[in-house]
């Protein structure tokens, strides 16, 4: 059926934003134990004690209030962190306590520039959960110290390269941006993070598209479809007249993501797989032109899944303008045209249930 066909395409997109938040959410990870019991008194021991404490104590309940203490403890010097980490290092089989370490580890005080190279050096330790450690402190220090180190981290495994590509967005460093684009073939390729990185990247893309290889190419072209900073609209409606249609789909999909109107300009596209994103991005676009445009659709497009889709927006816009139209379309040829309306027509309260005209 061509309405499996729209699905596909909104399932497109809808999957670019599903990486987004899981490749986001890999940064954010809560860690076990981090929701502990509030403060005890085994919270006043000092960080030597508590480990030791965390070794030889064999109850398992008294041993858990120890690893919970570890968990919220906060290091104040180097030889905290150094102690924390050794701990981490030395639990080969990534148990309670080697968690408790690294979260302890991430515990530091912000405020404290004093510590700040130690977690600079730290991203360069052979071991990857004190590498991801030291990336996540680094990242909501924004430390512009550590981005020679990230950028090292690059080239690290997958799960680790994109963490530190991460880091360098939130850093904002805009020096990193070559760098991230040398790797935005790779696994994950770091499209969330150069996309945080707002206009100045997208720039970067748009100057280097044309002469990419075609994987480091397509990577590109689906990063433009997830920017999000209102600077960017300039160059994205500048896209739509690129001659491929991905970089326009993509361009029209990031216009959407900023409500942008531009989306407009893209419903006479002559791609019909174009018109439809310009059609699904109008669906955030709240604007008498852009339900005037979807009725044009509605009525005159050659492509059916156009049109199906475009009745479909309008029936969530609900405007008042789109009624006579979507009645009309309601005794359409076209079978799905007709049931895209009707459920619209319900949508709206125009019919009852029941009541579409669904041949």
């Amino acid at each position: 059926m061509k309405t499996v066909k729209i699905f596909g395409v909104m399932a497109l997109m809808i999957g670019a934003a599903t990486y987004t938040c899981a490749i986001e959410g890999a940064s954010t990870a809560t860690a076990p134990g981090q929701n502990m019991a509030m403060p005890t008194k085994v919270d006043n021991l000092s960080l030597d004690a508590l480990v030791l404490k965390v070794k030889t104590t064999k109850d398992i309940q008294g041993n858990r209030q120890y690893i919970d203490a570890l968990y919220r403890f906060k290091p104040k010097s180097e030889k905290d962190i150094s102690t924390l980490v050794d701990l981490a290092v030395a639990d080969t089989g990534k148990s309670a306590v080697g968690e408790g370490a690294i979260h302890a580890v991430e515990n530091v005080d912000f405020d404290n520039k004093a510590l700040a190279p130690v977690f600079v050096k730290l991203l360069g330790h052979q071991t990857p959960r004190v590498k991801l450690a030291a990336i996540t402190v680094v990242a909501r220090t924004k430390d512009k110290n550590a981005v020679p180190n990230l950028i090292k981290r690059l080239d690290d495994s997958e799960y680790i390269s994109n963490r530190a590509g991460l880091a360098l967005a939130e850093i904002g460093d805009e020096s990193a941006i070559p760098e991230l684009l040398k790797h935005i073939g790779k696994p994950g390729g770091h499209a969330v993070a150069l996309a945080k990185f707002g206009a100045p990247a997208l720039r970067a893309i748009v100057d280097k598209i044309s002469d990419a290889t075609k994987t480091d190419r397509t990577r590109m072209t689906q990063t433009i479809g997830l920017f999000h900073d209102p600077q960017s609209q300039p160059i994205l409606k500048g896209l739509l007249k690129n001659k491929d249609k991905h970089v326009r789909m993509n361009a029209v999909q990031s216009l959407g993501n900023l409500h942008d109107a531009g989306a407009i300009e893209a419903i006479k596209d002559e791609e019909p797989l174009v018109r439809l994103y310009a059609i699904e991005a109008l669906r955030k676009v709240e604007s008498p032109e852009a339900v005037s445009s979807l009725i044009e659709v509605l009525v005159h497009d050659s492509n059916s899944e156009a049109r199906v889709l475009a009745a479909d927006v309008l029936g969530e816009k609900k405007s008042t303008n789109a009624i006579k139209y979507l009645q009309e379309a309601a005794n359409d040829k076209d079978g799905e045209v007709r049931t895209a309306a009707g459920i619209s027509l319900r949508k709206m309260g125009v019919i009852e249930e029941g009541n579409a005209n669904e041949r």
